[in-house]
């Protein structure tokens, strides 16, 4: 059982990496958002590894049922995403890899910081916690999220009405 959760983190892991490059690397938008939601799923996959299922199910519904399908409406609904004359590729190279590194550079310190100056002891959360959160979540919460999910509903068909080209 153990090689078996092994194997299945590394192929995880993999896809997650590779599903990553995609998204940064390639030149067709829609195949890019495909892979954002491979790669949203590789992540709900590893938290299921970690023993979170609340946070992987939360995840996999958010990110990939929701955000993405949210992404793919706003490419359909731009006119002249298609056209081959449409440039779809970014001038910024030079900014965007002194912002990569400067974030890099900062996060490696922090890390650094943190684990080298002070041991740092990691509380995982208990299973009851886990179920009194849901319970707050859906039961005093559920008229909050079911609001937003009716503003994000209308959000969406607005844009749809907006977006239309006229007929006749």
């Amino acid at each position: 059982m153990n090689i078996l959760h092994t194997i299945s983190f590394y192929f995880f892991a993999f896809l997650l990496v590779i599903s990553a490059l995609v998204v940064v690397s390639g030149k067709n938008l829609f195949r890019n958002v495909l892979a954002l939601g491979l790669f949203f799923f590789t992540v709900g996959g590893l938290y299921f590894h970690l023993n979170a299922h609340f946070i992987a199910a939360s995840q996999i519904l958010l990110y990939v049922g929701g955000v993405i399908v949210l992404v793919l409406f706003g490419i359909m609904l731009t006119p002249n995403i298609a056209d081959p004359q449409e440039k779809q590729t970014s001038e910024q190279k030079i900014p965007a890899l002194l912002i990569v590194f400067s974030l890099g550079g900062l996060l490696i310190f922090v890390l650094l910081v943190t684990f080298l100056v002070s041991p740092v002891k990691f509380i995982f959360p208990q299973p009851r916690e886990i179920i009194s959160f849901a319970k707050i979540l859906f039961a005093d919460y559920l008229i909050v999220i079911e609001l937003l999910a009716l503003i994000f509903l209308t959000t969406i068909i607005g844009a749809t009405i907006l977006t239309r080209e006229e007929q006749g």
